[in-house]
C-alpha cells in the first residue's frame, strides 16, 4: 500500500510538493489510470516490491538472439555509497540472496545445454522471446556452499564476468564456457553420449543465428 496523502504531507511535504508539479503527467499514467484510478495517491508506483530493491538479481534479455543472462550487484555510487541496480521494464530478473548464489543461479541457464534447451522450446522470428514461463523449465537446485561441483559453477561464472567486463576474450570464454557445459552437464546428469551431440547442436544453433542475422554483430557469449 502506498503512503497516503496525508501521511507524506505530513512526513515529506516538499516531497509531495515535487511530486505535485507533475501530478497531471502521473496520472496520465496508464498503469495509474488502469489499476489505481480511484486513488488519491496520484504518484503510486504498482508493479514493485521488496525484490525490486533487491540486491543481488540475475537478469536477462527478453528479446535476444540466445539466451543469455548477468549477475548485477550493489554499484558504487559518486558519493560512495552502494545502492541496488533496477533493471528496465525489458530485462527481467531472478532475486538472490548473495553474490554467489547469483553467480550459480546465473551459471546454470547460461551454460550451453540449458541455452540449447531455452532455444529450441522458445518462440522466435527474427529474435527469440525468453520468458519467465520458459526459464522455469529450467531446474534450478539450491546452491550448496559444500559441492564441489556447485563452487565451481560460481567460479567459472564469476570468471566469465570479469572477462566479458574486461576485455569480451571470446577465446576464453569459449574455453569457460566448455568447462561450464560440463560441469552443469553433471548437475543436470545429462549421460556422457549425450554431451557431445549437445555441444554440436548447439553450435549449429548459433551458426544459424549469424545466418539470420548478418547485419547484426552477434554478442560474445558463453
Amino acid at each position: 500500500m502506498p503512503l497516503s496523502v496525508e501521511e507524506v504531507s505530513r512526513s515529506a511535504p516538499l516531497t509531495l510538493e515535487y511530486f505535485g508539479e507533475f501530478e497531471k503527467a502521473l496520472r496520465s499514467r496508464s498503469g495509474y489510470r488502469q489499476l489505481h484510478k480511484e486513488r488519491p495517491e496520484f504518484y503510486v508506483v504498482g508493479n514493485t516490491g521488496n525484490y525490486t530493491l533487491a540486491p543481488h538479481k540475475v537478469v536477462f534479455k527478453e528479446l535476444t538472439d540466445v539466451f543469455q543472462c548477468a549477475v548485477i550487484s550493489p554499484e558504487q555510487t559518486a558519493n560512495r555509497v552502494s545502492k541496488p541496480v533496477i533493471p528496465d521494464h525489458k530485462l527481467l530478473f531472478l532475486v538472490c540472496s548473495c553474490a554467489e548464489e547469483a553467480h550459480f543461479v546465473a551459471g546454470l541457464p547460461n551454460s550451453i545445454p540449458a541455452r540449447a534447451a531455452l532455444y529450441s522450446a522458445s518462440v522466435g522470428v527474427q529474435t527469440q522471446a525468453d520468458y519467465p514461463t520458459d526459464v522455469s523449465r529450467i531446474r534450478l537446485p539450491d546452491c550448496d556452499p559444500k559441492n564441489a561441483v556447485h563452487r565451481n559453477v560460481v567460479r567459472l561464472s564469476q570468471e566469465c564476468h570479469e572477462i566479458a567486463r574486461a576485455d569480451g576474450g571470446s577465446g576464453q570464454l569459449v574455453a569457460l564456457g566448455t568447462d561450464l557445459a560440463s560441469a552443469t552437464s553433471d548437475i543436470g546428469k545429462i549421460p556422457s553420449s549425450e554431451r557431445e551431440p549437445l555441444m554440436a547442436y548447439y553450435t549449429k544453433i548459433r551458426s544459424f543465428r549469424k545466418r539470420a542475422a548478418p547485419s547484426e554483430s552477434m554478442e560474445e557469449e558463453v
